[in-house]
Formats: structure tokens, sequence, C-alpha cells
């Protein structure tokens, strides 16, 4: 006998679609922002046989299928896919599985290892999960991560999203991430890294910069309200502080990101 359905609240479906629109804009303007690329590295001009993305950013996942059409593209997560998801984005290869632990594929099987976003979320972060990155790789890969830094936020915003963004990288430091993770690898003289910091609420004059910016502007709006009452601090009228600050162009925030590309040898 089938288990019974349970019901979800009827805000699910629109939470799901709310959050493929503003993770595909992320992905859009950082796509665009590469010059219609995936990244800054050369890989366009190489045939990868396979592609994984850890931390599975759905419409890059679904844009790598695209672009190397011959490619096989495994996305890798440690929370389930929703079905809604995948069927929207076409993604058909998912493993849901700890990026913490070794994964199930065998060293120097990938051509091109992809994370984004990850390494706030994932203690110990910086070592161990480059290292386990790079061992997926074949020689002459790519390891391609893009990463963010909100500490540079928390320090130069109105006390509103100041609040925020210290309580948010209290929140990862608590679990043993490092919301500035990506700094340490500027000492690395081997890897290609690219550092840009953008005001949070004042345009840009380069349009693929400004679609960057207006993307990760909302980001946090949204990153304010759902976390509103889920942790001491974090209340709806701070919510809507942020969201009034983050309108305002006279707000003082900057924001880094950093792109980092390397080659295994």
């Amino acid at each position: 006998m089938s288990a019974p359905l349970v019901a979800r609240p009827s805000s699910y479906v629109h939470e799901q679609l709310d959050n493929i629109c503003r993770l595909d804009a992320l992905h859009t303007a950082q796509y665009k922002y590469f010059g219609d690329r995936l990244s800054f590295a050369p890989i366009y001009g190489m045939d990868p046989a396979r592609i994984i993305d850890l931390g599975c950013v759905e419409g890059l996942v679904h844009q790598a299928a695209k672009d190397f059409p011959k490619a096989e593209v495994i996305a890798v997560d440690r929370n389930p896919l929703p079905q809604i998801i995948a069927t929207f984005h076409r993604i058909s290869k998912f493993l849901n599985a700890d990026l913490t632990q070794d994964l199930p594929f065998k060293d120097g099987s990938f051509d091109i290892v992809h994370v984004r976003h990850v390494f706030i979320h994932v203690p110990n972060s910086t070592g161990d999960l480059l290292a386990r990155a790079a061992r997926l790789l074949k020689p002459g890969g790519w390891l391609l991560v893009e990463e963010n830094d909100i500490e540079r936020l928390a320090l130069t915003a109105g006390p509103a999203v100041s609040r925020l963004a210290s309580t948010y990288g209290a929140i990862v430091r608590g679990y043993g991430a490092d919301s500035g993770a990506m700094r340490a690898l500027g000492m690395f003289k081997e890897v290609n890294l690219k550092n840009l910091t953008i005001p949070m609420c004042r345009p840009s004059p380069d349009e693929m910069e400004d679609q960057l910016r207006e993307a990760y502007r909302q980001t946090i709006i949204l990153t304010g309200e759902s976390l509103c009452n889920k942790f001491d601090g974090l209340t709806p009228e701070l919510a809507v502080q942020v969201r009034k600050d983050m309108d305002n162009l006279s707000e003082t925030g900057m924001f880094d990101m950093y792109f980092f590309w390397c080659r295994r040898s």
C-alpha cells in the first residue's frame, strides 16, 4: 500500500519558483559578466567529456549542457533536488551527497569541476574542499570557483544591512565555515584570481557589472526576508529596513566577489 500523500503549504510551489527565478538571475548575470561564457577560463577551446558542479547551480548545469552538448554534466548537492527544479532545468544526472566527504568518483575523472557559493557553507572548506575538487580533475582540467565575501559589506553598509551581513557571517562561522574563505587563495601564485568589489546600491557604468550588482542586491534583500525570525536579531522589521536601505542610492555598502580558475598540471 502506498504511503498517503502529505499536503504541502500552498506557498511551496511559489517559493520554489521564486528561488528558481532568483538563482537564474544570479547565473544569468555571471554568465553575461563572463562574456556569455561559464568562466573566464579558456574552457571553450577544449572538448570536455565530463563536467561536475559541486553545489548544484541549476542554471549553470543547464547552461553547461547547452554549451558542451557532448559532455556528461553531473550536479552534486547535499540537499535533495526538488522535482520542480530538476524538470525546469532538465537536470538528468544529480547526486545527493555530502561535500565534506569523498565523492563516489575516481580521481582524475573530470575535465571541469565547478564550485559556486559553496565555500561559505562548508566547514574547513578552503583546504579540504579545494583538495577534494582538485583530485577529481584530469591533468589539464579546470577548477572553476566563484565565491562572495560579505565581510566588507558588514563593515561598509548602513546599520540594517551591516547587521544582516554580520549576523549571517556569525551564522556560517558558527558551524565551522568561513564567509571570507576565498581570501586565502590570494597567496597562491599558480592560480588565476579576480576580485571584483562593487557598490551594492549605486549603478555601475559597466552594463554587465551592473547586472551582476543588481542580481546580488536582490539576493541580499531576499536573504534578509527569508532569515527573519529564524535567528536572534533578524526580525521582519530589520528585513523591511534592509530593503529600504538597498533601494537607497546613497547606501554605502560594498560587496566583494572572487572568481578563481586554476588548471591542473
